[in-house]
């Protein structure tokens, strides 16, 4: 499990990080934490970006990492780690090369990963997690729980996977700082919604939404307060008439994007709504708040 001793407030740390709260006693400081410090990104715990949270899972024992695509956070050569993805390697090295054609890489950004590509060990093109006959001690994803098209199946899965008191690590975008921005953070309503639904595509509302409404995702501009326009403001009529198509393609067959907008706040509510309902047995074991000029955030999950 994670160390217990790593929450995300340390008094000493939150002093040690921030001149002006030197004089402040502990329980000042805290107050500080929870009213002010979150929202503006302050540095509060030794987890401050994704390596210090990676470190939290133990080394010796074994992890599944969901979507890790060409660039995985967890090595084989340094960690007990298998992998699973909806494509398997040389596919998604032919992804990578078409994304490199369209220029969502640099060429040399591109062929590095694709260098380095792993074998995927379980694949399933429509992501099910129940091929996988085993379980582990604990669970990881990185910018793949707010892809899920039914979120609530999504952690009912990965909590099969889990041993016991195992965890699912989390990395996940805050939309505030990302291109998502000007989306509406995610409701429990959308959420159960989903589930009942038993959703497997994407909606035609969150394809437009994807398609129009987002911005760039430049974290450190976010944070300075300018989050640029919606692409739909630079849009010819033609544009938004092809992005309508894809929307009713994408009733039949997946198109990528964000069903989930989160905030660490958003998150944590959500996941103790799901479990007081019964629907999901994982307790949030500690959510790591999104710090200044980042745009992502760390959640575990412990499997009761």
């Amino acid at each position: 499990m994670p160390d217990p001793h790593t929450p995300a407030f340390d008094a000493q740390i939150y002093r040690q990080e921030n001149a002006d709260l030197q004089a402040f006693a502990d329980a000042a400081l805290l107050r500080h934490y929870l009213d002010h410090g979150r929202t503006e990104g302050r540095i509060a715990s030794r987890v401050r970006q994704r390596a210090d949270f990676l470190a939290l899972i133990p080394a010796e024992q074994d992890v599944l990492e969901i979507g890790p695509f060409l660039n995985p956070c967890l090595r084989k050569e340094d960690r007990k780690v298998l992998y699973f993805d909806v494509l398997d390697r040389d596919h998604l090295v032919e992804r990578a090369r078409a994304l490199v054609a369209a220029g969502a890489f640099a060429r040399e950004q591109g062929e590095a990963l694709i260098a380095r590509a792993p074998v995927i060990d379980f694949v399933h093109p429509e992501g099910d997690l129940g091929i996988i006959d085993r379980t582990f001690a604990h669970v990881l994803s990185s910018h793949c729980a707010e892809h899920q098209p039914d979120l609530v199946a999504h952690l009912q899965s990965v909590s099969r996977l889990l041993e016991p008191g195992g965890c699912y690590f989390l990395v996940l975008p805050d939309h505030r700082y990302c291109f998502d921005h000007f989306l509406a953070p995610t409701r429990l309503a959308d959420v159960l919604a989903a589930h009942v639904e038993g959703r497997r595509l994407h909606s035609a509302l969150e394809v437009l939404e994807h398609r129009l409404l987002t911005t760039h995702s430049d974290p450190t501009r976010h944070w300075s307060g300018d989050h640029g326009t919606p692409l739909m403001e630079a849009s010819a009529p033609e544009q938004i008439l092809h992005v309508l198509e894809e929307a009713r393609a994408a009733q039949t067959t997946y198109v990528d994007v964000h069903s989930w907008k989160f905030t660490p706040d958003g998150f944590r509510a959500l996941a103790i709504q799901l479990e007081q309902l019964g629907l999901v047995d994982l307790t949030v074991a500690e959510v790591y708040p999104t710090l200044r000029n980042t745009l992502e955030f760390f959640a575990v999950l412990r499997k009761a």
